[in-house]
């Protein structure tokens, strides 16, 4: 899970502390691992990374584009069961 917490100006002290507390339940559950950034650059900066070294040990992606990744990730939540 990737948590971006980049504010200007004013920020509010939970902030942090809900950054934190999504890693640690990560960390502690064992059902993901948290990456923490407080800078948006990666992803505003729209550069296309190629995983080549991924690829050359004979890594395959589930998904190997970001449209597949992104309909996956829509059909995922449509079908979840709703809470009450």
């Amino acid at each position: 899970m990737l948590v971006i917490g980049q504010t200007k100006g004013f920020e509010h002290d939970s902030v942090s502390d809900a950054m934190v507390a999504i890693f640690e339940m990560g960390r502690e559950s064992g059902l993901w691992e948290t990456m923490l950034r407080t800078d948006t650059e990666l992803l505003l900066k729209s550069r296309r990374v190629v995983p080549g070294r991924l690829l050359e040990a004979g890594f395959s992606f589930d998904h190997p584009t970001w449209r597949e990744t992104a309909d996956d990730l829509v059909a995922a939540v449509r079908d979840r069961p709703r809470r009450p």
